[in-house]
């Protein structure tokens, strides 16, 4: 979920996550924006161990979009591929 109904525009959805910080460039989860209950991905970017600066302290990342039209059963999703623990905090939805 949380399934919305969003209106056409930019949005912007911040992911806040926390995992133990390496050097590996290994992908280990993919964020993406989905509607029409997940038939459609509209955003998605990759999270990688490297990419978090600090240990025990949670992180924002930004997905930003824009909806072409108005849609139903929009959807914040993450997904894990493997690797370090990787903790999810709360996920913010800003219109832009």
């Amino acid at each position: 979920g949380p399934f919305l109904s969003l209106q056409h525009g930019t949005i912007l959805v911040q992911y806040s996550l926390k995992s133990e910080p390496d050097l590996n460039t290994r992908n280990i989860a993919v964020l993406e924006i989905s509607v029409e209950y997940g038939k459609k991905v509209v955003a998605t970017q990759a999270i990688r161990s490297c990419d978090f600066q600090r240990r025990d302290v949670y992180q924002l990342f930004d997905l930003k979009t824009t909806l072409d039209k108005d849609y139903k059963g929009v959807e914040f999703r993450i997904m894990y591929l493997g690797g370090p623990d990787l903790y999810f905090d709360r996920i913010e939805l800003k219109g832009m």
